[in-house]
């Protein structure tokens, strides 16, 4: 019977450490998830930064590209300019050889000679404009390439930013499994 009774006591015993360890357990495990659902917001937020940050990155691409077509355009545009600038130029020599050779000439001439002047005078005008319309181009030019430069520092700097989240990102999920693994046991 003493037996018994010691058997019984040993038992109450074993029931209150077993109960005890349960709610100790019970308490780490709350723990456990609390942290488990802060590093899950944390991931949802690394990741929504990070969905806003690849947003971002795909504008700034589209801007990109169509600031990369406007140069390109420019560039095309210049180029014609400048064939239009080499044959005003042209035209301007071949007119200013005509117009010595008519004043070379006699009197009878003369009528010819202001005529191809006034030709001249147009052509060198048009020369004009169109050396006007290639500073322009070319300035232009020079402020997209600059805004092309600030486009890819922005760029970078983003890639960066969406490094950074991913990394943060697989850290927080090996922290979860870890968490899980612990949970678990």
């Amino acid at each position: 019977m003493e037996r018994l009774a010691a058997s019984q006591e040993r038992q109450e015993t074993d029931n209150k450490q077993v109960e005890i360890d349960t709610e100790q357990a019970g308490r780490e495990l709350g723990a456990r998830r609390m942290q488990l659902t802060k590093a899950q917001e944390a991931l949802q937020a690394a990741e929504d930064e990070a969905s806003l940050q690849r947003a971002e990155v795909g504008k700034a691409a589209a801007e990109l590209t169509r600031r990369r077509a406007e140069r390109d355009a420019l560039r095309e545009a210049v180029g014609q300019s400048e064939e239009k600038m080499r044959a005003a130029q042209a035209k301007e020599e071949a007119a200013a050889k005509k117009k010595k050779e008519a004043v070379g000439r006699a009197s009878t001439l003369g009528k010819e000679a202001d005529r191809r002047a006034v030709q001249l005078d147009e052509q060198k005008a048009a020369l004009d404009r169109l050396e006007r319309e290639c500073a322009g181009a070319r300035d232009r030019q020079f402020r997209l390439g600059e805004e092309l430069a600030a486009l890819r520092r922005q760029e970078e700097e983003l890639a960066q930013g969406i490094a950074g989240a991913h990394s943060a990102g697989r850290n927080l999920q090996q922290e979860l499994g870890k968490l899980d693994k612990e949970s678990a046991r």
